[in-house]
């Protein structure tokens, strides 16, 4: 392995995968059997966890996803 390529694995491992926490429990919360939805919201809800399971697995900060994610597990805040 060369010396750029080191650094950038090294550059990459930095990265935490709690970083991509807020991903996982989003896509937990909504694969959730015991959770009621709202009808129009149950047909896309599988297909938006994958999606949001892909970007932790991939460690892809999709910024908008992000606020999806944030938006589905904070009820505390204001703008949830």
């Amino acid at each position: 392995m060369s010396y750029v390529q080191l650094t950038l694995h090294n550059q990459a491992s930095k990265i935490s995968d709690e970083l991509f926490q807020p991903y996982r429990q989003a896509a937990s919360l909504l694969q959730d059997d015991k959770l009621v939805w709202d009808e129009d919201f149950d047909q896309i809800r599988n297909a938006l966890a994958h999606a949001l399971k892909e970007c932790a697995t991939t460690h892809n900060l999709n910024p908008w996803f992000l606020e999806v994610a944030y938006k589905l597990i904070d009820t505390t805040r204001a703008d949830a």
